[in-house]
């Protein structure tokens, strides 16, 4: 059996701490590369998290303050371009 997004094992904890860690990483780089420190950190504290196979208890406020921070910045780039 394939393990497919309907499948009751593919968000499993391991699988989901894995997501969560490549979106971190991903996150922290491109924040970096436009100067987005506060979404940086946000993001490295997350990383962390991951790579300990913890799920932060704050972890939809941090996804909160990671939409406001994007907000935030994209209207930054928006006018920068």
């Amino acid at each position: 059996m394939m393990d497919t997004p309907g499948s009751a094992t593919f968000w499993s904890l391991p699988k989901r701490l894995a997501l969560m860690l490549g979106f971190c990483l991903a996150l922290v780089g491109a924040a970096g590369n436009v100067g987005a420190v506060a979404m940086q950190s946000v993001g490295m504290a997350l990383e962390t998290h991951a790579k300990t196979g913890v799920v932060p208890v704050n972890a939809t406020q941090q996804l909160e303050r990671l939409r406001g921070y994007w907000e935030k910045t994209r209207a930054v780039l928006d006018n920068w371009l």
